[in-house]
Formats: structure tokens, sequence, C-alpha cells
């Protein structure tokens, strides 16, 4: 004879064991050992030849309930319906065993919607000095959080949608929103109206009969890199000025006649265009520079 675990009204097998019985020969204990699984409704079949089961010795009744009332079994399979009248119990003595269950453990779930970041720019993405880029970030909306790259690093502070770029660089935006996150793809942003001069980028902007000069930007160092040739032996006052005109960073310098060379550490200076200048009394000289 066979035993079938079905999912109920349908002719699915969920799972099927195969057994032989003798007749006659006594109370046979048919070991199914199924495995249900909580909130689906099944149908028990026996199948193969005909079997008169005439002995009910357990002493239940249709409905049956066990397992703490986690087990529920409606009654004999009539057609699409189930009965509960004595005369249908076929099966008897049912021997239900628990099974093994894990300790009960809290989790929590974060349960959000994938999606992928974009990046548009408002304008072009080369330009001179002086003149800059809206990076914008998609999508957008509440609980939508951003953070932008600057190459590999993070750069401090920028946290919205958008971002307003001056300097040569390739950005990525990272967006976040209820635990799913993505980083779009990277957008370069050139500056090439800077001649460059060895390690640096520069572009003079005033000029002086007393001294030349020019400036770098020197990323091996992280120092800017000042060369003065001056008609004089001189005290100058230099200043580090941004696209705001904010005073960055200021202070003295003795120059001698001749070639001068000076580093002015660069930790304090963001990743932008600057101007330095240079001013001995009576004369003032100025370039531009950029930190990368």
């Amino acid at each position: 004879m066979g035993v079938a675990l079905k999912i109920a009204g349908t002719t699915t097998n969920v799972a099927t064991q195969s057994f032989s019985v003798v007749g006659g020969s006594g109370k046979t204990t048919i070991p199914v050992n199924f495995v249900l699984e909580s909130g689906v409704l099944y149908d028990l079949v026996i199948t193969g030849p005909t079997y008169t089961f005439d002995i009910n010795t357990s002493g239940f009744a249709y409905p049956f309930s066990t397992l703490n009332n986690s087990l529920y079994i409606l009654g004999y399979i009539n057609g699409l319906t189930y009965d509960t009248l004595p005369v249908y119990y076929g099966i008897y003595d049912w021997k239900l065993a628990t099974g093994c269950y894990s300790n009960v453990a809290a989790v929590q779930a974060i349960v959000g919607t994938p999606f992928t970041s974009t990046l548009a720019a408002s304008g072009l993405l080369t330009f001179c000095q002086g003149q800059s880029v809206t990076l914008n970030a998609q999508p957008t909306g509440i609980g939508y959080s951003y953070g932008w790259l600057n190459n590999i690093f993070l750069i401090p502070g920028a946290n919205g949608s958008s971002f307003n770029d001056v300097a040569t660089a390739s950005y990525k935006a990272i967006i976040e929103k209820a635990g799913c996150k993505d980083t779009t793809s990277a957008m370069r942003v050139t500056v090439p109206c800077i001649t460059p001069i060895e390690a640096g980028e520069r572009s003079d902007v005033e000029n002086t009969s007393q001294q030349s000069m020019n400036a770098f930007y020197n990323g091996q160092s992280n120092e800017l890199v000042v060369n003065i040739n001056s008609l004089t032996e001189n005290n100058v006052r230099y200043s580090i000025i941004d696209y705001s005109g904010r005073n960055i960073i200021s202070g003295n310098i003795h120059i001698k006649e001749g070639l001068n060379s000076f580093q002015i550490p660069a930790n304090d200076l963001a990743q932008g265009i600057y101007m330095l200048r240079m001013y001995d009394g009576g004369n003032t000289e100025s370039v531009k520079l950029l930190k990368y």
C-alpha cells in the first residue's frame, strides 16, 4: 500500500511512502514520517488495494486537535468536503510527533525597495577657473540620504542630492534609503584652462615690477610650492584666499634678492581653486592655483 501527502484539494504530492501490510496480522504501525509546514492544508491519502479499517482505539473524534492546538485533523475526505461522523473513521490510533524546534529568537528585518542611482550635470563638465558645474544625484525624495566621492575619497560635509564642483576630479554619489544602497557611475570634471608647470597648475593674474612669482600644489607632499624672483630683499606677507573671498591661510616670510623658494602646508585647504597673494608693502602680486 502507499501513503501520499498532498496539498488539500489537489493532486500534487508533497511526500509519499510505500509499505507492505499483511492482512489479518493484527495492528500494523506505519511510520510515514511526513514533515508538515505551518499554515498549509493537506490531504493524507492511502493508495493501493482496498483495506477495511474498522477499529478506532484512540478514542478521538473529528475534528481532532493535538500538539497544543498546532495541528488540526478536520475529518474524512468525502469528495471535496470533510465528514466527522464515526462511520468515516478510517484511520485509527494516531501517533503524532512534535519533531524538533529551535529556540525562539527575535530578529529585525529592514525591508526596502531596491533602486538604481544616477548622476547628471546641470552644465558643462569642462570649464575654466572661477566657473563651476552642479552635479545632481537621482533618485530624490523623503528618506534618501547622500554622500559624495571625489575620486575614492568621501567629501566632508557633502550630504545633499546636489554638489557644486569647481575642481578637476571624478565624482560619484552614494545614495541610501531603508537599508538599500547604490553608488552612481563616475562623472569626470576637468578644468583645462590652467597652464601646468612642473607638479602643479597655476595662472598669473597680477604682475609687479619688483618681483615675479609662480606657485603650484605638490600633491605628494601636500604643500603649496612658491617661487619668487625678487629684485630686492624684503619682508613679504602672503595670503591664500578662496573664491568666496575668505582668507584661509596667511603669514610672513623674508625674501632675499634673487630666486627664493618656500613651501606652505596645504592641510587646511580643501580641493579647489585659490588665490595666493603676496604683498611687500608697496607692490602686490597674485597667482591662482589649484589643489587637486
